[in-house]
């Protein structure tokens, strides 16, 4: 079985990194997935990307950003394996 190796998801887009490590199983101690780790350029990208998203939500209701999340949730939860 071929193990994954997941990108990063930074500011609407999936991005690789030079910077790739293990993640391994605290039961076996296999190794069980490659994950690109950002580096400060892929940070300050993220963190941008982020403080642009909040002014939008800030304006919506409560009930509006629970339904939002709970969406998110169930999105989740649909993908549980994949993920």
């Amino acid at each position: 079985m071929k193990e994954p190796r997941h990108s990063l998801w930074l500011d609407g887009a999936w991005t690789k990194s030079l910077d790739v490590r293990e993640v391994r199983s605290p039961y076996t101690g296999k190794r069980a997935a490659r994950v690109n780790y950002a580096d400060e350029a892929q940070m300050r990208r993220a963190l941008a990307a982020a403080a642009a998203a909040f002014p939008p939500l800030r304006g919506l209701s409560r009930h509006a950003r629970s339904r939002l999340l709970a969406a998110m949730a169930a999105g989740i939860e649909a993908r549980r394996a994949e993920l």
